[in-house]
């Protein structure tokens, strides 16, 4: 299991553009993990439970306790608590591995890590 506490830490010393980084990068982990079945049976769970650790130490800052966010950590609780579920149905995955890149996709834009590095190329 891992350690809660350490992730925090390192966590609560990225900047915010960062820190939508790591929860971005945690949302494409799960969609390259969806179609490995092993990966998705035992990674996938983590990765979620991390995904939504990660949401709420954004989430306690005003500026992300938006609807989108909530909206984002009850689809992530819905995954999690369906997941030995979703995992056996071929259309659950592919529904899954869809919407945490699109995911994905729009917290990256936010967190403006994308525009900063074309900026400094």
């Amino acid at each position: 299991m891992p350690n809660w506490s350490s992730i925090e830490a390192g966590f609560l010393k990225q900047t915010r553009s960062m820190q939508l980084g790591e929860l971005a990068s945690c949302l494409a982990r799960i969609k390259a993990w969806c179609f490995d079945t092993e990966s998705a049976r035992q990674g996938v769970p983590v990765i979620l439970s991390e995904s939504l650790f990660y949401l709420s130490l954004l989430i306690e800052h005003e500026e992300f306790n938006t609807p989108e966010f909530i909206q984002l950590r009850q689809l992530l609780l819905s995954w999690q608590q369906r997941w030995s579920i979703i995992v056996s149905q071929p259309a659950e995955i592919a529904f899954v591995s869809a919407t945490s890149a699109s995911w994905s996709d729009r917290i990256l834009n936010m967190s403006g890590l994308l525009t900063e590095e074309t900026e400094s190329v």
